[in-house]
């Protein structure tokens, strides 16, 4: 009956995705719970039904790891016939798996010792219960269909928000396909393009373009920044829905939205509910930005299929996970070249910039392949305080680095390098798409990047108030150290 028991509790932990850390501990502790739940009616009881849910998730559990938000979400919001194609890509042999569990249910049931007399067995199943895989598995799953739950009705709510106003021009598209790049936490002073000493951005130094110098994020975090981006009257209207999304299917462009960060979450639900305007929304994550960790590069498969699509005019949104810390775990399998030159984080921080460079280098091929023109815009919406200190890379809405982001864009019909030294307001981008789409409307002019800058100090918004971005800590770069 021991060795039963040991095998079932084997199957159990990998079944649920609990072998990836301390996998001997969570197999012995399993084990032990088991054999203390056998002693006592109530703790048997308790542990058949933490073993009847277990059944019930090991197919998928086996197939894609432990449970999280991301297969919550996903599980709420299935449709039958995505349930019918998420069921048929487990193999069949997950399934036995259900049953071996299902059968050590009835033979554990029915050897148990019964009476509730055995005290000391309860005891010390609630004793090693505390802090135990299953009870934080349980503890997770309520929890996370609660905040799941939660976040899908404040989705609906901020769904609800006001029709756009955009008034419409007539005018000419400049561009067949226009793809607009949002990155993640990167400052363009740690990109060799901008000038950083050491080569980050191989491609970028030398492809033929427009790489505005001085453009500003107006936040220190993606929220903030990218609502007071994309909506170009937020701040006199939170519920606007004038935004550049809109803005482009008003305009008779086809729309899509790829993303990369998270569907639900507090730092991701606004956001999806401006990709909502968009004709075509995909995103790799159902849940939160961190609830898996995919990798950027699965946006240009789907860039790919959007470009297959014969509509024209398009406007193509890709929304990146990026330099977001931790930066390590961005780079997935993309080689560490920084690593004998800097600190860990830091070093991988500039390698997630490098993966950027590869990432709009194999993006601009994509475009030239398929569209004849086109035109590609990157901006980061945010930038990040890179330092020596305990915390080398974080966000810091209150030195410069933090909003210090780059601004480029490539196009079919660019042909040179060109830098250009502006301040220029990440608030100003609705006019900015304007300028470089060709599309007119009576609520603002176009605003170009080339001629145009601010007169005024840029004022970006610090986490509780809008300060000049010029009256922030400056921060000195971080360079190689030789023979490190």
């Amino acid at each position: 009956m021991f060795l039963f028991f040991f095998v079932i509790s084997v199957i159990t932990t990998i079944a649920c995705g609990y072998t990836e850390k301390n996998a001997t501990g969570n197999v012995l502790l399993l084990f032990l719970l088991l054999l203390l739940a056998h002693r006592n009616t109530l703790t048997s009881i308790t542990a058949l039904l933490f073993l009847f849910c277990c059944a019930l998730y090991a197919p998928a559990g086996m197939t894609y790891g432990k449970i999280n938000n991301s297969f919550i979400v996903a599980l709420l919001q299935t449709t039958a016939d995505e349930a019918a194609e998420f069921t048929g890509m487990i193999p069949v042999y997950h399934f036995l798996v259900s049953a071996a569990i299902l059968v050590f249910m009835v033979i554990f049931w029915r050897t148990h010792h019964r009476g509730h007399r055995n005290w000391l067995a309860l005891l010390l199943f609630v004793l090693c219960s505390v802090n135990s895989w299953p009870l934080r598995m349980v503890k997770g799953t309520v929890v996370g269909t609660t905040d799941t739950l939660r976040e899908m009705q404040r989705y609906k709510q901020l769904s609800q928000h006001g029709a756009d106003n955009w008034k419409i021009l007539p005018g000419v598209p400049l561009y067949d396909t226009i793809v607009i790049v949002t990155g993640e936490s990167v400052r363009r002073d740690y990109m060799s393009v901008y000038g950083y000493p050491v080569p980050t951005t191989p491609w970028l130094n030398m492809a033929p373009g427009l790489f505005i110098d001085g453009y500003t994020s107006a936040a220190a975090s993606t929220v903030p920044s990218l609502s007071r981006t994309l909506i170009y009257d937020y701040e006199q209207n939170p519920d606007s829905g004038n935004n550049v999304v809109a803005l482009a299917a008003k305009a008779g462009y086809s729309t899509w939205w790829i993303s990369n960060q998270g569907k639900l979450g507090e730092h991701d639900t606004r956001i999806s509910v401006i990709a909502s305007d968009a004709e075509h929304t995909v995103f790799l994550k159902k849940g939160s930005f961190a609830s898996r960790k995919t990798d950027d590069m699965l946006l240009l498969q789907e860039t790919e299929r959007a470009l297959a699509d014969k509509s024209s005019p398009k406007v193509i949104s890709l929304h990146m996970i990026g330099s977001h810390p931790n930066p390590c775990d961005r780079l997935n399998s993309w080689p560490n070249h920084y690593l004998e030159q800097y600190p860990r984080k830091i070093a991988c921080y500039l390698a997630s910039i490098s993966k950027l460079d590869n990432f709009l280098g194999q993006l601009d091929g994509i475009l030239r392949r398929h569209s004849r023109h086109f035109a590609m815009l990157y901006f980061s919406d945010h930038g990040l305080s890179v330092s020596d200190s305990a915390n080398p890379v974080h966000h810091d809405g209150h030195v410069q680095g933090g909003y210090s982001v780059p601004l480029i864009i490539t196009a079919s019909d660019i042909t040179s390098h060109q830098s250009v030294s502006r301040k220029i307001s990440a608030r100003h981008f609705a006019g900015i798409f304007q300028w470089l789409t060709g599309i007119r409307t009576e609520n603002i002019p176009p605003f170009n990047p080339l001629t145009d800058e601010d007169n005024e100090p840029v004022m970006v918004f610090n986490g509780e108030r809008n300060v000049p971005a010029d009256s922030l800590k400056p921060q000195p770069l971080i360079l190689p150290v030789r023979g490190k």
